[in-house]
């Protein structure tokens, strides 16, 4: 009866596996897509166990898909040559708070602890408004969409914007919040959005057109962008890879590993749905997983800096080091 149940389950599992990549054929496909590395830990698994009673053929099968998976999830684990220069860096908080919160002082301890230059925070209302009233001293400059439907979104930064605006994105249509500041003497343009869940055929579809409009409006944007928001979708899916290839952006991700954000109450199922993208030129120095805030999500927060103005300060200092 074991052999028989973990048959079924590699079954299952490998199946998951290959449909994830066909998330352009179906909605439920794409759903499917974002697992792999639940995928990854059940194949192993039980390809051990098999392999261990004598169900080689079974066991090997498990390891071929959890090797297709650990391929798929391993570029998070491979770390780009970064400069060691923190000079001049910035860090960037982002939370979906979710709006039913009311855990005001986990929120506050959070911005506090981590003491961000940004903040963004997604699902505010009328009442959370009210609430980050403590904080608006130290962030003066604001820009907020608040709403009672879950799509509010509200970023905050000690650092005056020079031009600030909400605009709508997609067939909902929901708001996007998008500032240009100026930081060390160059422009750099950030947003935070917040797309539908794919909950359904419709509402997924209303996912995929939001990123289709705003990986077109990123393009349109001079300068460097910074992209971040509970995006509702995983880099596995296809629609995520099509988004970075068509904006152009990059995955801030990317060599630190797995950290996973939603949900917060059913850490089997963790996934991570909230992102933090960057334009060539910027360097993330480090990014990491926060901690609960009452929320459904874990908060992101991560620490970036221009990476020409770092090279070629560098530079400079390893050239004056020469001459000496």
């Amino acid at each position: 009866m074991l052999w028989v149940s973990l048959k079924v389950i590699v079954l299952l599992v490998a199946s998951g596996t290959l449909l994830g990549f066909f998330g352009r054929w179906n909605w439920l496909f794409d759903i499917l897509s974002h697992f792999r590395v639940q995928y990854l830990l059940i194949l192993i698994t039980s390809g051990i166990i098999l392999a261990l009673g004598g169900q080689i053929s079974t066991g090997l099968i498990a390891f071929i898909f959890g090797l297709v998976n650990l391929y798929t999830i391993a570029p998070l684990f491979i770390r780009e040559e970064r400069s060691r220069n923190q000079e001049n860096s910035y860090r960037f908080l982002q939370a979906n708070i979710l709006q039913i919160n009311q855990s005001y002082s986990k929120v506050m301890e959070l911005i506090h602890t981590f003491e961000p230059d940004f903040i963004l925070l997604i699902e505010t209302n009328h009442r959370w408004d009210r609430a980050l009233d403590e904080i608006r001293s130290l962030y003066p400059y604001e820009n907020v969409a608040l709403r009672e439907d879950n799509y509010g979104l509200s970023l905050f930064s000690r650092i005056p914007f020079a031009e600030a605006e909400v605009i709508t994105i997609g067939e909902k249509p929901l708001p996007t919040l998008v500032v240009k500041l100026q930081l060390d003497g160059a422009y750099l343009t950030m947003i935070g959005t917040h797309p539908p869940p794919p909950k359904g055929k419709q509402n997924a579809n209303f996912r995929n057109m939001h990123l289709k409009e705003l990986s077109s409006f990123v393009r349109s944007i001079e300068g460097k962008v910074i992209l971040c928001g509970d995006l509702n979708i995983t880099r596995w899916s296809p629609f995520f890879q099509e988004f970075l290839k068509e904006s152009d952006l990059k995955d801030s991700a990317m060599g630190f590993g797995y950290q996973p954000t939603w949900p917060t109450d059913l850490p089997i199922f963790l996934i991570p749905i909230d992102h933090c993208l960057v334009s060539t030129g910027i360097s993330v120095i480090n990014r990491r997983i926060g901690p609960k805030i009452g929320s459904d999500h874990y908060p992101i927060i991560f620490e970036f800096s221009e990476k020409e103005r770092q090279e070629a300060k560098e530079g400079l200092n390893a050239h004056s080091h020469i001459r000496i």
